[in-house]
């Protein structure tokens, strides 16, 4: 038991006004079984929408709330929601606000209200200084002691007005830690947001102040019949650290914030060909460990090709670039086929550092039959280092999959048993993996009842 980590979830619904999440994750080894517990309820009313438990408030742009992905190399605009899905780990270990949320729509005017709390993974030294740390697993003593050592409360109050489409708002937020307060971290914030459209370009932004601290995002997006066009820019101040905002939760811990220019473009020359490219460039603000500030790139050129009804053809050419670090590239190529409830997938991907550095992956990801399913995996590897490292997706009992790091050589193999009906879900997911001469393997089991 010991060596199992334990997951449960329970969503349910109540007539047309009560909607409640709740889940439980144990890491392996760890002393407590309700290790952490999230959950929320929200709650229809006449005085508006009430959330109580873990939640992520939809506020502006996200600067000083919400810590969804807003990965650089997508080509989706900036789209914080009250939530994720309660299963996401990170999303509730990593970021959810413990307390009350207040959200109510007078005719053109919304107003949002919370007051809450976040425990936060710390490490705390003996002049007060104090580090956030990110932690999958809690199993060491090391990382159960630096769980939930700091502590955050939030007060905050949020204001716009206007429709959906072209709206202007503004937040104001206070913060207080214990046991003692970061040093560099602002205790209150204000911010001012806003979104505007015609016809089919969109503008978008926010700009968020702070005690010696200031950040912005800014983007527009532009599709006109087969074009689609993004752009995005970003600016953090060295010591901008909104707990909740995206200097932590995708470009770095202070004082590795980051400013930079995303662009995005994506082209549909036929029904069947869509060409997607894109390119970041960021720069981090003050040097670490090194005489000059690091920066860099990241590139990505995309080819799909639908061959027919069954069959599809993606190409992905991609590159990452950093001033200390040599110029990583990989080349993938995927082929899919699908036909009712058959369907696989193969693929190939090359990296490339030096004439040294170097990988080579192929994999074959196979699926029969829906309510009875059965899913089979291989992936073969031989990766120099951890530099030309190769990421693959395993299935998961979940229903999605699972992001897998490929290096060294060896062989990865897997197969999944799902039963799907009207009430009820069982999946069963065994993997074995060979790596350098040495075994491991995992299993899992998933149950899900609806009713």
């Amino acid at each position: 038991i010991d060596h199992l980590r334990l997951t449960q979830r329970v969503e349910m619904q109540l007539g047309n006004y009560v909607t409640g999440y709740l889940l439980t994750d144990r890491d392996p080894e760890e002393p407590n079984w309700a290790d952490y517990l999230t959950a929320h309820l929200q709650i229809r009313h006449k005085l508006g929408q009430i959330t109580i438990g873990d939640i992520r408030p939809e506020i502006g742009q996200g600067l000083l709330h919400s810590r969804q992905t807003r990965s650089s190399a997508s080509l989706s605009t900036i789209r914080p929601r009250l939530h994720n899905r309660i299963a996401n780990r990170n999303s509730t270990e990593f970021g959810a606000i413990r307390g009350i949320h207040l959200s109510k729509q007078y005719g053109l005017v919304h107003l949002a209200a919370l007051y809450g709390h976040a425990f936060w993974d710390a490490e705390i030294k003996s002049n007060d200084d104090v580090q956030i740390r990110r932690t999958e697993q809690h199993s060491s003593n090391t990382t159960i002691q630096r769980k939930n050592a700091l502590t955050e409360r939030l007060a905050t109050l949020h204001i716009s007005a206007g429709t959906p489409q072209n709206h202007l708002g503004a937040t104001i937020q206070t913060a207080h830690f214990s046991p003692t307060k970061p040093q560099e971290i602002a205790s209150r914030h204000i911010s001012i947001d806003g979104r505007g459209q015609w016809h089919q370009t969109v503008l978008f932004g926010e700009i968020a102040f702070g005690p010696k601290t200031q950040a912005f995002v800014t983007g527009l997006n532009w599709q006109k019949k087969t074009f689609k066009f993004h752009l995005l820019t970003r600016k953090y101040s060295p010591y901008f650290s909104a707990l909740h905002g995206a200097p932590i939760a995708t470009y770095g811990t202070p004082p590795q914030n980051e400013q930079g220019i995303f662009f995005g473009f994506a082209y549909r020359p036929s029904p069947r060909t869509r060409i997607e490219l894109s390119l970041d460039r960021h720069k981090h603000l003050i040097p670490e460990r090194h005489p000059l500030p690091d920066q860099g790139h990241r590139f990505r050129l995309t080819y799909r090709y639908r061959m027919g009804k069954k069959t599809r053809l993606q190409l992905t050419h991609s590159t990452r670039n950093t001033r200390y670090a040599p110029t990583r590239t990989e080349n993938r190529a995927t082929l899919s086929w699908a036909h009712r409830a058959f369907r696989t997938t193969s693929w190939i991907a090359r990296t490339q550092i030096t004439q040294s550095q170097n990988g080579l992956a192929t994999g074959l990801r196979l699926q029969i039959g829906q309510t009875y399913r059965l899913a089979l995996w291989t992936t073969l590897y031989n990766v120099s280092n951890y530099a030309a490292r190769i990421y693959d997706f395993e299935p998961d009992v979940w229903g999605s999959g699972t992001l897998q790091t490929r290096t060294g050589k060896g062989r990865s193999s897997g197969l999944l048993i799902a039963w799907s009906t009207a009430p009820f879900r069982i999946a069963t997911r065994y993997s074995f993996r060979k790596t350098d001469g040495s075994p491991t393997s995992s299993w899992a089991i998933q149950f899900e009842l609806r009713h």
